[in-house]
């Protein structure tokens, strides 16, 4: 795996990279978090035969109950790894989608709806805006990312004061949020599309666009 990836979520071209490259970067990442996720699917299935072995030695008095909670435990923290490179993956797809809008040079105006605000947003108001969701649809706001992520901080993003909402902007969801956005003053990026088969980066990304950490000029591995 290469050393450093840069991208940008604002969809500005680095002049270091071409913008085919920052793409092959972020498709590398996210198919190396597939790969990994592989893994961490078979823990889980050990985790859980493990887990059905114990029950029965557990019924048949062979095994104690501490030894059947650890298999129970076993299995938990299987699955929060497994949630946990979903999440990731999630991220590194919605990047993905906004390195290959920058390759193709799509009119922003159809796949990007961009609004500016008014407000000094911080991402503390992001509960006011949970509030506002859980009350007009009855579940909790689909937050991809919240803040900084290890995803973000890999590939050398600052999205330190920005929350990621896994919402297509043409659903009824995304609608409604970007409307009370708007209404509110709050800036916000929404992404239509991603390539099919490639990428399932459709999302809204509420706050100023990200922009880079740092500028890595040394030679890839």
């Amino acid at each position: 795996m290469k050393a450093f990836y840069l991208l940008t979520l604002c969809l500005v071209v680095l002049a270091q990279e071409p913008a085919a490259d920052l793409l092959a970067a972020a498709v590398e990442y996210r198919d190396s978090l597939i790969k990994l996720k592989s893994f961490y699917v078979a823990d889980v299935k050990r985790a859980e035969e493990a887990l059905e072995k114990r029950r029965v030695l557990f019924e048949q008095g062979i095994v104690s109950r501490r030894e059947l909670q650890l298999a129970e435990r076993n299995l938990e923290l299987a699955l929060a790894k497994m949630k946990q490179i979903d999440s990731q993956i999630l991220e590194a797809e919605q990047i993905v989608a906004e390195a290959e809008m920058t390759k193709e040079k799509v009119d922003v105006s159809e796949q990007i709806i961009r609004y500016v605000g008014y407000v000094d947003w911080s991402i503390a108001d992001i509960e006011a805006i949970r509030r506002f969701f859980y009350g007009r649809f009855k579940y909790e706001l689909p937050v991809t990312a919240y803040g900084q992520s290890s995803t973000h901080e890999k590939l050398g993003l600052d999205h330190t004061d920005s929350v990621d909402v896994g919402l297509h902007p043409d659903s009824e969801q995304g609608q409604a949020l970007m409307e009370f956005l708007r209404s509110n003053g709050i800036p916000f990026l929404a992404f239509r599309s991603a390539l099919a088969g490639v990428s399932t980066g459709a999302h809204i990304h509420i706050g100023r666009p990200s922009q880079r950490k740092q500028v890595f000029s040394g030679s890839r591995r």
